[in-house]
């Protein structure tokens, strides 16, 4: 059976792209604004990118790496901290290490430049799909904490518990447990 998802909701979403490159900004701008994106939001500095999340609360976050200011490493890290909005990192970097770091430090995906603006924006939509998905299927329905052995997952807190005691957790051990 196939799942149908209402993905009206999708011009809705607030995306926010960060590249130092007003070019690149324009044509991603562009290319999502014909597939069906309203709210797009667009800056070419590092620092400027955290005080924008901070304020809007974007749905997804397309990171460029190199910055003038702060690289999108380091970005992403202090997203992380408030933060649960997907990022995908847009770079000319292509090594192996940096996709890694991007990934490990809370990136959701990596795309190399050159790219395909066509296909960033049906990455940005299998992001949404995913999260619709998650929010119809995943959660049980009416629990705010999810028991599993002798440990409690408080969804609503953010918090896991093992035998009453609160686990420290990454950002990416948190959802791989959920």
């Amino acid at each position: 059976m196939l799942l149908s998802l209402d993905m009206s909701n999708m011009k809705d979403k607030k995306i926010l792209l960060v590249d130092d490159e007003i070019d690149i900004l324009n044509l991603l701008e562009t290319v999502l604004k014909k597939e069906g994106f309203n709210n797009i939001y667009k800056t070419t500095s590092g620092n400027e990118a955290i005080k924008m999340c901070e304020k809007m609360e974007p749905d997804l976050i397309v990171l460029d790496i190199m910055l003038p200011d702060i690289d999108g490493f380091e970005v992403c890290r202090r997203l992380r901290e408030f933060s649960l909005a997907p990022i995908i990192f847009l770079s000319a970097k292509d090594d192996d290490v940096d996709k890694l770091l991007g990934l490990g430090i809370g990136g959701d995906d990596y795309i190399t430049k050159p790219f395909s603006p066509k296909e960033v924006a049906f990455r940005i939509k299998a992001h949404f799909r995913r999260s619709e998905y998650y929010n119809l299927k995943g959660k049980p329905q009416g629990k705010k904490v999810i028991p599993f052995g002798d440990i409690e997952i408080d969804e609503e807190k953010g918090e896991v518990r093992k035998k009453g005691k609160i686990v420290a957790l990454t950002f990416k051990e948190y959802k791989l447990l959920l």
